[in-house]
């Protein structure tokens, strides 16, 4: 029909979106990224509490990377595995080599994505 615009159209269409949207319930995920950090034990403590004060990480597990009973290991290495998303690592690199006088190491790869919820303590990026 020749009397339909390219305004009508974009309103129209604009107006269908907004409803999908509503009704679809739509979620922002996130990437989370495996961490893995490799760390003497006197920085395990530091390490373990810089985690928990990240939005959102997991700690899997933290355990020794030797035989405990070895008398040699006085100060044994920890690895550290998480959970954490990716916004939460922006400055990580420089912050652990800080907190562990560059003892401490870290690799990290993709693991997963998750919700990303609002909350006021973490506002969502603009």
């Amino acid at each position: 029909d020749r009397s339909t615009t390219p305004g009508a159209v974009r309103a129209a269409f604009a107006f269908a979106l907004a409803d999908a949207l509503a009704r679809a319930d739509p979620v922002l995920l996130e990437p989370v990224l495996r961490l893995s950090v490799v760390t003497p034990h006197h920085h395990l403590g530091p390490v373990l509490a810089t985690l928990a004060q990240k939005r959102n990480a997991a700690v899997l597990h933290a355990q020794p990377l030797h035989d405990s009973s070895d008398p040699h290991h006085h100060d044994a290495l920890h690895l550290v595995d998480a959970h954490v998303p990716l916004a939460e690592l922006l400055g990580f690199a420089s912050h652990l080599r800080s907190l562990s006088a560059g003892e401490a190491s870290f690799e990290t790869r993709f693991s997963h994505y998750a919700p990303r919820h609002h909350s006021p303590t973490h506002p969502l990026p603009s």
